[in-house]
């Protein structure tokens, strides 16, 4: 895959201006971005633009080429950016001290035009194939959180329709409740209604005699065993009706 030139920038960092003409010159094809000085190259490669690619000179007054690499490694914002080390052929036996650093190659000067090409290519394709596989990571992260947002929002809904269902569910079971329990008391209700008030019923004496409860209790005995209905038949809850009405017919 060939890289584009038109956009590639390359930021080339020596504080001999001859050497950044040179240089200049063979990577031609590339847009060129030039510093004489540590200082100034790292405020062009921590700018929003920065270059593609740096190459980095080592010997320098101020700030060499090894500490600029230093900072441009520890640097989240730089430490992606690709250097390449210029060095003299008296510096050729420091190479390994500048990869450690983070550098990724060395062109020696005087300058071999192929080999700069070649190299300064190379560096700037396998730039270009990392950042398109973090794109692709990034992508798919994002699809992976979108859809692990889309299953949080679909089991949100299913829970809340499983706690409807609930809600409903206990509803109908207390209206069944609810319908039992005026069952219940509609049985007394009834009994007394009719039995208990009716003028030939034992229990109509009440209304004109005062009676004692255990006399109430036996006259409402005694009525179920004498009077055929069909809501003579009721339950503790109905018995306790009746005795609140044995109670109220003696005026307690």
């Amino acid at each position: 895959m060939d890289i584009n030139a038109s956009n590639a920038v390359i930021l080339i960092v020596d504080d001999v201006l001859s050497n950044i003409q040179l240089l200049a010159i063979i990577l031609q094809s590339y847009t060129i971005k030039v510093a004489s000085n540590g200082k100034k190259a790292l405020e062009i490669a921590g700018s929003d633009d920065p270059p593609d690619l740096i190459l980095l000179d080592i010997m320098m007054p101020d700030m060499d080429g090894y500490e600029v690499c230093t900072r441009l490694k520890n640097n989240p914002h730089t430490q992606g950016i690709p250097v390449v080390f210029i060095a003299g052929m008296r510096e050729a036996a420091d190479e390994t001290r500048g990869l450690e650093l983070g550098a990724v190659d060395y062109v020696t000067n005087p300058f071999n035009s192929a080999i700069v090409k070649a190299r300064v290519k190379n560096h700037l394709e396998l730039k270009q194939h990392r950042d398109l596989q973090e794109q692709m990571v990034e992508a798919r992260t994002a699809e992976l959180k979108d859809d692990m947002r889309k299953r949080a929002e679909g089991e949100e809904l299913r829970l809340g329709m499983q706690a409807q269902a609930m809600a409903r569910e206990k509803l109908a079971s207390l209206g069944e409740l609810a319908t039992g329990v005026v069952h219940e008391i509609n049985q007394p209700l009834t009994y007394i209604t009719q039995v208990v008030l009716e003028p030939a019923s034992p229990l109509s004496t009440l209304r004109t005699e005062p009676a004692s409860p255990l006399t109430l209790l036996s006259l409402s005995m005694s009525s179920q065993l004498h009077i055929s209905h069909p809501s003579n038949s009721f339950g503790p809850l109905g018995f306790r009706y009746l005795q609140f009405f044995i109670c109220f017919f003696e005026g307690r």
